[in-house]
């Protein structure tokens, strides 16, 4: 392809070097690790087949060279550099092998405290501690001491989701603390690393990374991932196998539910549904009650919970809150001086903008979407078009409304004019991975988890700015 496509698909050199440092790191991380699991061996042979594994991995022909492009080019991103080789190969290994100590030492943190021995066993001694047999005379058995009560067993992670744990991890954390790049993807790009940054501006040292070793934050937040399974309840909300459906066939519906189990669980865990096919390869029929996902760790989107009334908050003088649209797609949220959200937003209607000072008002729960009942491209014989009529039609409500479950009235301020709700407003949406290339009709959208998130932290009256 062209210089002009590359640009297109990268951005720029830096984010084309980003996106080969991703795909040379997910193939590493995928044969890092042994072909077989290692949880149920004693803790010196795993640790063992780990580092042996690894080792030779790392040095293959393509590893060797994969380093030395990193050092040759790795000089003019120093700082995605260190994130990399953090989160990367060599985290994965730490990891690993923190998880086998903590598991031979009854251990449910990282933390270790002063005078404390760590239990490393050798082969001989995991043997020793075996149970004994019966005896072959029929004599009692020697009593063996209880066994230690070892921790709960983490998830077990599909190979694509280990390869993309430690950026989810990340981007599990940052969505947390309200800091969205858009749906989790597991992805070192650049969206990701523009968010990183936006975080590590607002709150310095939160998440470094010293020594190769994980941020506190990161460790007490927990995994990247969990699970979910599917109840009988969740299918009043999803209406899989439907066909396609005209305009007029789904203006006769009375509710636009999630058209698949995958739409919902992407939605209720803020993930790219790619990504959520991705790491749950097995799952062959999504639409069943008792389906278990493998889902990003984040703090859920329940639709059947998350727009309880009230909504939006009180205002409180002693703490103003203040929002401002910054170059077309992030909204931030300042609490005092203090950026408390970044989330990403987009234009829906073709050639909108804004400047000036709005105002952000009052809002509309699970609102519908009508036409005006007008002509497109009315006659210039008013007496013909007066003879043509257009029927009016209503989309109900759902998470498949193009303005999703959420509408937030704006407001440009004139003068000492009262605020007028203007004709296009704050909104979710119903596809959350295609608002930047998708136009619609309604204003400025947000995924339906992000459009919550601003109504629970912003009162109405809420001042809004452009940058």
């Amino acid at each position: 392809g062209s210089l002009a496509t590359l640009y297109a698909q990268f951005g720029n050199k830096e984010g084309l070097f980003l996106a080969f440092m991703q795909d040379q790191h997910d193939r590493f991380v995928r044969e890092m690790r042994p072909t077989e699991p290692v949880d149920h061996l004693p803790l010196a042979e795993a640790m063992q087949q780990i580092g042996e594994h690894f080792l030779r991995r790392l040095l293959q022909r393509d590893s060797v060279a994969f380093y030395r492009v990193m050092v040759a080019e790795g000089r003019k991103v120093p700082k995605h550099l260190l994130h990399y080789f953090s989160v990367g190969g060599a985290g994965q290994v730490y990891d690993e092998l923190v998880s086998q100590l903590k598991k031979a030492n009854d251990m449910t943190t990282d933390r270790i405290l002063v005078g404390k021995a760590l239990k490393i066993p050798s082969l001989d001694q995991i043997k020793a501690m075996e149970v004994p047999a019966p005896q072959a005379d029929g004599s009692p058995t020697p009593p063996v001491p209880a066994p230690v009560k070892k921790p709960a067993m983490r998830i077990t992670l599909t190979p694509s989701a280990r390869a993309a744990s430690h950026i989810t991890l990340v981007q599990v954390y940052l969505d947390r603390q309200n800091f969205s790049g858009g749906p989790i993807d597991g992805q070192f790009g650049p969206i990701y690393q523009a968010t990183l940054k936006a975080y590590e501006t607002a709150y310095p040292g939160v998440l470094s990374f010293l020594n190769g070793e994980k941020p506190k934050a990161l460790t007490e937040m927990g995994e990247a991932f969990t699970s979910y399974t599917l109840t009988a309840e969740d299918f009043r909300f999803i209406s899989p196998g439907l066909p396609d459906q005209t305009l007029e066939q789904l203006t006769q519906s009375t509710f636009l539910s999630y058209r698949s189990a995958w739409e919902f669980i992407a939605e209720r865990f803020h993930v790219d549904e790619t990504f959520l096919r991705k790491i749950n390869p097995s799952i062959k029929k999504p639409d069943a009650i008792g389906t278990t996902f493998l889902v990003p760790n984040v703090i859920p989107f329940e639709i059947e919970s998350s727009l309880a009334e009230p909504v939006r908050p009180p205002a409180d003088p002693s703490t103003p809150m203040k929002a401002t649209i910054a170059q077309g797609t992030r909204f931030l949220i300042r609490k005092g001086e203090t950026i408390i959200a970044q989330l990403p937003i987009f234009t829906a209607r073709p050639g909108l903008r804004g400047s000036g000072n709005w105002m952000i008002l009052d809002s509309i729960l699970r609102p519908s979407m009508s036409t005006t009942g007008e002509l497109a491209n009315p006659p210039k014989d008013p007496a013909l078009a007066a003879t043509m009529t257009v029927p009016s039609l209503t989309l109900p409500a759902g998470p498949n409304n193009p303005v999703g479950l959420l509408w937030i009235h704006l407001a440009k301020l004139k003068g000492t004019e009262p605020p007028k709700p203007l004709p296009y407003g704050l909104h979710g949406t119903s596809i959350p991975g295609l608002m930047t290339r998708q136009e619609s009709i309604g204003g400025f959208r947000m995924a339906n988890w992000d459009i919550a998130r601003v109504a629970r932290l912003l009162p109405a009256g809420t001042p809004l700015d452009w940058e």
